[in-house]
């Protein structure tokens, strides 16, 4: 009976190991590298409008102009770049152009296997920094990030949304590091300038990436007319400041250059008029009537445009047949009733995250924003901003059909922050709550592995 009763707490000293970082962080990569080699370029999403952005930035060296070159035009070029460098680079060594668009695919989708690596990398490393020595909470952290099917299907496509979050969380390392620092030494002005740019790629990966210029000079002016003394001290307003507007200048000449065909808001559709775009969604958009399907059969057929049932079932499943099932048939009865009871544990988790977001709200009303770590509202700003954004996005460009527009991997760059806000308040939870923790969320973890992994 006492042996049963350890393992909660052998659990949380396994996972408050380094070793247990490290193996987990191997595993999440391990699984996202086997996606990448089994990955059929051709059955990509939008493979087509991928190769021709390719072909355009390598053989004509410079950007698609309109839909007419690509239909991806107007997404910004940072993940692209390399891969039409090295497409230009074969073309130019005489290899012939199917096998040249072959070996550029791959190295496209191998590019977002090093976004993995470096993107947990960096978690981890921001986890430590705010909790320092608290492996605990960097092995919670990657389990909460990979538990998700949402995680492994953005990192084996050929998008910016995997450039975005590594971008993402490198900012918000670099942030609270040189937050952390006292007095403006030349390290901390290296740090200011490597920030500087993580946001400007960030931003040139996907526009979402404007939110953590936004959440850095919010964070820096709130706490600067609060005189806080938690490292955002007066005299360095300066220097954040002047790293948002260094960024703005590195990267929105892409969306400069697009304005005349809608800039920030250019798509390959018409949108809504900005002045009808509160009310564009019908009310049928927040019903809940069909969530009870993302538990029987939560696949594309059985929502139609319905904001909840559809991103959630997408956020721990594959609705739109790009990854865990097929699109051009029915998937397996017994496979759906698999992610009905995904999303069902799945409630846990986002009861979890609920709790955190409004404990947070709470705790900061409650002790003011001169008591909270500023690099935490730097992160909730990033979470609530880049939902924020998505949501006006879905506003902006409906689909009264089916919906097109929800899908989970469009604002998977705020996931990192609320991981982040998740980690740290279990961290002051009491000892009966973590050991709960420590023994659901791996639990959970290995129940949604047959989410994980690509269809061949």
């Amino acid at each position: 009976m006492s042996s049963i009763q350890n393992i909660p707490n052998l659990a949380i000293n396994l996972l408050n190991t380094k070793t247990c970082v490290i193996l987990l962080f191997i595993a999440v990569n391990l699984i996202v590298a086997r996606n990448c080699w089994v990955r059929n370029p051709k059955t990509i999403y939008d493979s087509g409008a991928h190769l021709r952005y390719y072909r355009v930035l390598a053989l004509k060296k410079r950007l698609p102009k309109d839909r007419k070159e690509s239909l991806g035009y107007f997404y910004p070029p940072a993940p692209y770049y390399l891969p039409a460098l090295l497409m230009r680079a074969l073309n130019n060594s005489g290899v012939d152009q199917e096998l040249n668009e072959q070996i550029t695919f791959r190295f496209a989708v191998f590019q977002c296997l090093i976004a993995s690596a470096i993107a947990l990398f960096f978690l981890i490393k921001l986890c430590l920094l705010i909790l320092p020595g608290n492996y605990f909470s960097a092995s919670i952290a990657i389990l909460l990030l990979g538990m998700t099917s949402t995680y492994y299907k953005a990192f084996s496509m050929l998008r910016g949304e995997p450039l975005l979050l590594m971008f993402t969380v490198v900012a918000a390392y670099l942030f609270a590091r040189v937050c952390s620092m006292r007095g403006l030494t030349k390290k901390q002005i290296y740090g200011w300038i490597g920030l500087s740019l993580s946001l400007a790629l960030a931003v040139l990966s996907r526009h979402f990436g404007l939110v953590s210029i936004i959440a850095i000079a919010c964070t820096t002016l709130i706490y600067a007319k609060h005189n806080s003394e938690n490292h955002l001290l007066r005299e360095k307003i300066v220097a954040p400041l002047a790293t948002c507007i260094l960024a703005l200048c590195l990267s929105l000449w892409f969306f400069v250059g697009i304005s005349d065909q809608g800039g920030l808001s250019a798509f390959n559709r018409q949108g809504t008029d900005w002045s009808d775009v509160l009310f564009s969604q019908g009310i049928g958009f927040y019903s809940l009537e069909k969530f009870p399907l993302v538990f029987s059969y939560p696949f594309r057929s059985s929502f139609s445009n319905q904001l909840f049932p559809q991103f959630y079932a997408d956020y721990w499943g594959d609705i739109w047949g790009y990854f865990l099932v097929s699109r051009r048939k029915l998937p397996p009865v017994n496979f759906m009733n698999y992610l009905g009871t995904v999303n069902a544990i799945g409630l846990s988790v986002i009861g979890l995250f609920i709790f955190v977001i409004f404990k947070f709200i709470a705790k900061t009303f409650k002790s003011g924003l001169r008591a909270t770590n500023p690099i935490l509202v730097y992160n909730f700003l990033v979470f609530i901003g880049t939902f924020s954004m998505y949501y006006l996005y879905l506003l902006k460009f409906p689909n009264y059909g089916k919906g097109d527009t929800l899908k989970s991997i469009y604002p998977i760059s705020g996931l990192p922050s609320l991981v982040v806000l998740t980690v740290y308040t279990i961290n002051s939870m009491s000892d009966r709550w973590k050991q709960v923790i420590a023994i659901v969320i791996p639990a959970i973890f290995m129940f949604n592995i047959g989410t994980y992994f690509l269809l061949i």
